[in-house]
């Protein structure tokens, strides 16, 4: 009996698998990439039981290809061991692998492996700009509320004015991000354009209402983007953030004068015989009183409005994760990984491709 010298090329040693021991998807095994996901080789490969049986093979040679591939010549492994084998893999959390006949049951319906499909959706300037904000929000989030609370923790004058320059430079990068976004939706792919991320558009409402049915009824309707629903909570999200980007820079002016207003600021604020340039945050006797005053009471509504628009913003993006999570749970899809791989594995024809198609 021949045999195989260690570390054996993983694809001669499936080659010599799919001879042995495939009695369908001979083809369907070249066609496979061991280096690429599985998700896609299965679309790519043979179909129907090929699909199956040939990625199940290369698998199973991916497996022990670093060891001698003798020993799985020498026990001759039948059908059902290679059916066996593929249940183990497919239980490490690849479950559409485990009937390599033809289907499997799934979050409440049969799923044939024909029906499931790789699609491109999230491209990278969207992933890093959905990122990016998420850690600008926690890091402003965690930073302002040191300093609404700095009296109550006992944080002096100059502790203040070091965390308000950190959540200053830290909001300037986050609206700079924002402002990436904006230019991004005019040079993105179509799935992060505004027309497909902000509701409206002909047949949107009607679309908005098809969703909601389903989703009720139990058979939520697949979305490559976002569905008709998620695009209301983009738009309100958007929204909430430009305003606090807008208010924080005015905010910005008036407590640190930094630009864009902080020079305006300290030339109304300042002191007849003092140079704005030369002004300091908490420092009173730079400043003309009755100015000061009028600047404050400027301040104000901006700083009301910053406030409670965060306090918004805190509600929405948790009723955001969970609406992820939950529409991942009824839908699938693949919403979470996608933001992190920039590709949803979907099973039949989602709704804006049909869409598209029909206009």
């Amino acid at each position: 009996m021949e045999t195989l010298v260690a570390p054996v090329n993983r694809f001669s040693a499936c080659d010599v698998a799919r001879q042995r021991y495939c009695s369908v998807g001979r083809d369907s095994c070249n066609a496979v990439d061991l280096d690429s996901d599985p998700d896609t080789s299965i679309n790519q490969s043979a179909s129907g039981i090929g699909r199956a049986t040939g990625w199940m093979c290369c698998a199973l040679v991916h497996k022990v290809g670093a060891t001698s591939f003798s020993s799985v010549l020498r026990h001759r492994l039948s059908r059902q061991a290679a059916v066996a084998e593929q249940t183990r893999l497919s239980d490490q959390g690849r479950p559409w692998l485990r009937d390599p006949v033809a289907c499997m049951a799934g979050r409440g319906r049969r799923i044939c492996m024909s029906e499931l499909k790789s699609y491109a959706v999230w491209d990278a300037g969207t992933r890093w700009f959905h990122w990016i904000n998420a850690l600008g929000v926690i890091g402003l989030a965690v930073v302002g509320y040191v300093i609404l609370h700095a009296g109550d923790l006992g944080v002096s004058n100059p502790g203040k004015v070091s965390l308000k320059t950190i959540h200053v430079w830290i909001g300037n990068f986050f609206a700079l991000n924002l402002l990436w976004r904006i230019v991004w939706a005019f040079n993105g792919n179509r799935y992060a354009r505004w027309r497909s991320v902000l509701p409206g558009g002909r047949g949107y409402f009607q679309s908005l209402r098809g969703y909601v049915a389903a989703f009720i009824a139990g058979h939520p309707e697949q979305y490559v983007g976002h569905n008709p629903a998620g695009r209301l909570g983009i738009a309100v999200l958007f929204l909430l953030i430009s305003i606090l980007a807008i208010t924080g820079l005015v905010l910005a002016g008036t407590d640190l004068f930094y630009p864009p207003l902080g020079p305006w600021i300290a030339q109304w604020v300042a002191a007849p015989d003092v140079a704005p340039g030369t002004l300091r945050p908490y420092a009173p006797e730079m400043y003309n009183a009755a100015a000061y005053e009028s600047m404050r009471a400027f301040r104000k509504p901006f700083a009301l409005v910053h406030l409670y628009t965060f306090y918004i913003l805190v509600v929405v993006v948790v009723v955001h994760v969970a609406s992820v999570v939950i529409t991942e749970l009824k839908e699938g899809g693949d919403i979470i990984s996608a933001m992190f791989t920039g590709r949803k594995i979907m099973r039949g024809r989602p709704m804006d491709e049909r869409q598209r198609q029909q206009r």
